[in-house]
């Protein structure tokens, strides 16, 4: 990150000490203590659950868990289109993303979210979906790739459910490229749609229970679903080079499109897509779900780690990226939320996962160290957005999780 600026916080670690090669006593200790404030949550027997907010800066006393959101004083329209989930909003994608990012998450700790997150596959082909209900909502790619990760990382999913879930994933690219000005659904438009390029929902059923969402893009999505089919190429025997995905999808109108392409063409198509999100500017935007940029630039730091030679040319403008976030940071220009714990963690995630040793990934570790709270936590933070109401999914637990993450990468 040549030419970024120094995190401007007063370090806990000793001056002379190597936290990269040799973690101090103190860092071990944050972990436990963040292990244990998981642990607690774990209790309920729901896995990691995320809150809900109104206010996009999450002050005290805005958070709502799970279960008050429905009760509470909402916007008639926020509260219909929290109803329609099916009045059960429990979620995987906290537990999900714990066995995922978590490298060191002890067998205690691990079990839990990892059965929890087995509840919420959608039927029998490899599918998951965020909320609990079965008909609350279409699976999607998102939750389908983090899952799959998640869960094998965690030893819970064996090569073949690996394989075909990844499969389930390549399934959910684009049969065809649309105009934003043309795709249209719901009284919007859903961006522009490319050809070949992982979307957040299948969107290949009628519409019933299970009302089609819209044919769109998210760069989360798109990482979070290239890294489950790269982690299949690589353990679990899928062969990109000969598989052939059949493409099916509604259009709103509810005409079918059927096409068709080699697995390995939908991750070119899928790695151009973030290429062109890392070197346009928009990465350091968030996206239209994740208004965080460090926690996509986590996702893309483990998606380059993993996924071997398909995704190198990410790293470079990921790299870049990093640095001028941390001078934004520092400079003050960075809105709240990229001055928040969560950004913070995220890309010290991204910058140990990559590799990358400079003065200022110890000052940002130093600086997360710092803002731990005593029962273990650190400050909340949207993780999620909705894209057309003011709600925002995020809490301690979210935050916590990703702090846990950047701090055990080694």
């Amino acid at each position: 990150m040549h030419g970024s600026a120094q995190i401007d916080a007063p370090p806990r670690l000793p001056a002379t000490h190597d936290p990269v090669a040799d973690p101090p006593w103190e860092v071990h200790a944050v972990q436990r203590l963040g292990m244990a404030f998981l642990d607690r949550e774990l209790e309920a027997g729901e896995g990691l659950q995320i809150g809900y907010s109104t206010d996009p800066q999450m002050r005290p006393g805005s958070i709502l868990s799970h279960r008050a959101v429905l009760k509470a004083d909402l916007d008639p329209g926020l509260r219909a289109r929290l109803a329609r989930f099916g009045g059960d909003l429990r979620e995987a994608l906290t537990s999900g993303m714990g066995l995922k990012l978590i490298g060191d998450l002890p067998p205690s700790t691990r079990q839990a979210p990892a059965t929890y997150t087995e509840t919420h596959r959608h039927g029998d082909r490899g599918r998951f979906r965020f909320y609990a209900p079965r008909h609350s909502i279409a699976p999607c790619a998102d939750m389908t790739g983090i899952c799959l990760v998640g869960l094998w990382r965690a030893g819970a999913l064996d090569a073949g459910q690996l394989r075909s879930g990844a499969l389930e994933v390549l399934r959910a690219a684009a049969a065809e490229s649309v105009a934003a000005h043309d795709n249209i659904s719901h009284g919007g438009s859903n961006g522009p749609l490319h050809a070949g390029v992982l979307k957040i929902y299948w969107d290949d059923h009628p519409d019933g229970p299970l009302r089609r969402r819209g044919r769109k893009h998210d760069a989360v999505v798109v990482c979070d679903g290239l890294h489950a089919v790269l982690l299949a190429a690589r353990h679990a025997g899928l062969d990109l080079a000969h598989e052939t995905v059949p493409l099916f999808e509604h259009r709103a109108d509810g005409t079918a499109v059927t096409s068709s392409l080699p697995a390995h063409e939908i991750v070119r198509r899928s790695v151009a897509y973030l290429h062109q999100t890392c070197t346009s500017g928009r990465l350091l935007e968030g996206t239209t779900y994740y208004g965080c940029s460090t926690f996509l630039m986590a996702l893309l730091a483990d998606l380059i780690s993993d996924g071997g030679p398909a995704v190198a040319s990410l790293r470079a403008p990921l790299v870049e990226a990093l640095g001028e976030w941390g001078r934004r940071r520092e400079s003050g220009s960075a809105p709240p939320l990229e001055r928040s714990a969560l950004a913070l963690a995220g890309a010290l995630f991204a910058a140990r996962r990559l590799g990358l040793d400079e003065p200022q990934v110890d000052a940002w570790e130093a600086a997360l160290v710092g803002q731990q709270a005593p029962d273990g936590s650190w400050a909340p933070a949207p993780w999620y957005r909705m894209r057309t109401r003011p709600l925002f999914y995020g809490n301690a637990t979210s935050t916590t999780v990703m702090a846990l993450a950047a701090l055990g990468v080694r």
